[in-house]
């Protein structure tokens, strides 16, 4: 098999397996993958903008903005007009938002500190900088934009 052929398959299997592990902790939350990921990102900002959140999590404007309108409902997320530009509004996460960004971070890191435990402490520095040059990759190459 070619090389970039075992890269793809690799990455099938590690986008599967992201995939089962990103959703079992979302349906205790109740909560969709594209939710979680705007919940985690506002409450990792605390405060952001539609524009920066869309930039933040690579999707359309339009998408984000259903997004954030279902978190308003659900009461997880709160829009405020900006004093200097009341045409923008901030995004925060309620009370209720932050308890539930707060429960996904836990066992996101339970889930990552139990996965960490499988690979050998001596390859494990290797691993994470094989990541971060293969997330660099990704997101330097013209193909994934």
């Amino acid at each position: 098999m070619d090389r970039s052929k075992e890269l793809r398959e690799l990455t099938r299997k590690i986008e599967r397996s992201l995939q089962k592990l990103n959703c079992s902790g979302m349906c205790s939350e109740k909560v969709t993958l594209t939710q979680c990921h705007a919940l985690v990102e506002i409450g990792r900002m605390q405060t952001t903008s539609l524009k920066d959140l869309a930039q933040r999590l690579d999707l359309d404007a339009s998408t984000v903005s259903k997004t954030v309108e279902n978190l308003v409902k659900r009461k997880l997320v709160s829009r405020m007009p900006l004093k200097e530009n009341r045409r923008m509004v901030a995004i925060q996460l309620t009370a209720d938002g932050l308890d539930v960004f707060q429960r996904i971070e836990e066992d996101m890191d339970r889930r990552f500190r139990s996965i960490m435990t499988c690979i050998p402490e001596e390859e494990l520095p290797g691993v994470l900088i094989a990541l971060e040059v293969y997330n660099r990759a990704l997101e330097g190459n013209d193909e994934t934009q």
